[in-house]
């Protein structure tokens, strides 16, 4: 009847709690037999079966917000469900996995994503008009090269001008001085990374017919550097929730925001998988994202580290000696010349669920030649590029920086992965209003030709 879930309600009014029952059967049975309208009335309370447990979880849990996490499971409960209970248990444990790899992301990039962003904003005028996107129906497919070894046999196929033409190429970041190196003109680059490094992979003469697709909290150093080379740059947003403001914000106005692409665990492949689906691509195939090192080699040649591994090699501490290091950095298993890591294994699963929800995709994974036997989809294009102005941004910078200084509850979500940076430099909990004027100050300095 809930009296125990509004004991535990009481006892801690602040935190969120998560109620589990075994089916939408039972939950509706318990709603006409007992009176539970004020328990499901509380805001900061959701109820979810045993199937839904884990995804209810990463969505209405937040670390940074709610603190530590408690599993208080029902002993009679437990005792007439073993099963389910089990199940419970094992969802749990996978939905807290997911959070603490994001935790941990949010922790590492947070300030730099602040920052990438309004630099970004500053830039996106100059960018002009939204380029213009491709008609899927004139290619057989998409093809997106990744890093990987596996990359390497499908070279010889995308030189061949007959293949080439019927290919819609995306080349991740990583991959792309690979593809240059052999020739080979992408339609269009990804990039999501946010930190500096990432131009080492745009150091060659870059095509200009070559569409950038950057996310909006990725390096400016990339988009300033692909623009100045006359490429168009496509800008998008993932599920951080600072961009969201911004298109809330746009849409609001009755303005274009942003297109939303998915980037699963972190990695510019599944951004770049989810571009070719946006744009209306109905056979998607990828070449070097095998998520594994394969032969002891983590990437395939001509990407920028060997360039730089090749440099800082010497007599004693040859090049063989980085790549050696860079295999075993994390706890590796796996046999016959396939590494895999914990983290490259959770790409591959995200990766994975991915494909499972767009079941209307063909997606055709490695294979080592171009699968070019399907007819070209007859999707169109579904992805929609805009123009952010500068007047727009200007009044978008003004209203976040008013909502900061004001400490308005509407901007908590939009600086978490800032709040997340703090805790790891400092190592100590503060009060989130004491992290909305810490934001501001930053967002006061990396905007100062937006200040009014």
């Amino acid at each position: 009847n809930g009296l125990h879930i509004q004991s535990l309600a009481r006892r801690f009014p602040a935190s969120p709690i998560l109620v589990i029952e075994r089916s939408r059967e039972d939950i509706r049975w318990l709603t006409e037999h007992f009176n539970m309208e004020d328990l499901l009335s509380r805001r900061n309370l959701w109820i979810a079966t045993v199937s839904e447990a884990a995804a209810a979880l990463v969505r209405h849990y937040n670390p940074l917000l709610h603190g530590n996490f408690r599993l208080l499971p029902l002993r009679s409960w437990m005792d007439q469900l073993p099963d389910e209970a089990e199940s419970i248990r094992a969802a749990i444990q996978e939905a807290l996995d997911s959070i603490a790899g994001d935790y941990s992301t949010q922790a590492h990039f947070g300030k730099i994503w602040l920052r990438n962003f309004f630099l970004n904003l500053a830039i996106a005028p100059e960018l002009g008009a939204a380029p213009p996107l491709p008609d899927p129906s004139g290619y057989r497919e998409a093809f997106v090269a990744a890093a990987g070894p596996g990359l390497e046999g499908f070279f010889g196929g995308l030189q061949d001008p007959c293949i080439r033409d019927k290919v819609y190429l995306i080349a991740t970041d990583t991959a792309l001085p690979a593809l240059l190196r052999h020739s080979i003109r992408p339609d269009m680059a990804v990039t999501i990374d946010g930190q500096a490094s990432s131009t080492r992979h745009f150091l060659q003469a870059i095509p200009r017919s070559m569409v950038l697709a950057a996310d909006i909290s990725s390096c400016p150093g990339v988009i300033r550097r692909c623009h100045s080379s006359g490429c168009p740059v496509l800008l998008f947003k993932n599920n951080n929730p600072l961009p969201g403001l911004l298109n809330q914000y746009l849409d609001e106005r009755g303005l274009q925001g942003l297109p939303e692409i998915e980037t699963g665990a972190g990695t510019v492949t599944a951004a770049a998988i989810d571009l070719a689906r946006a744009m209306g691509f109905t056979q998607v195939q990828v070449g070097g994202g095998d998520f594994a090192y394969l032969d002891g080699k983590p990437y395939c040649r001509g990407t920028y580290f060997e360039d730089q591994f090749c440099r800082e090699g010497s007599l004693l501490l040859p090049q063989e000696h980085r790549y050696v290091g860079l295999l075993y950095r994390l706890k590796t298993t796996g046999t016959g010349g396939r590494l895999v890591t914990p983290v490259l294994e959770g790409y591959r699963k995200s990766l994975s669920q991915y494909m499972q929800r767009h079941p209307r995709i063909r997606f055709v994974m490695g294979g080592g030649s171009l699968d070019l036997s399907s007819p070209p989809p007859a999707s169109s294009p579904r992805l929609s590029a805009c123009h952010l102005g500068e007047g727009d941004l200007r009044g978008f910078v003004d209203w976040y920086k008013e909502l900061l200084q004001a400490g308005h509850q509407d901007v908590i979500s939009s600086i978490l992965p800032f709040y997340g940076w703090y805790l790891k430099k400092n190592g100590e909990k503060c009060d989130v209003f004491h992290i909305m004027k810490l934001a501001y100050s930053h967002v006061v300095r990396y905007t100062g030709r937006y200040g009014k």
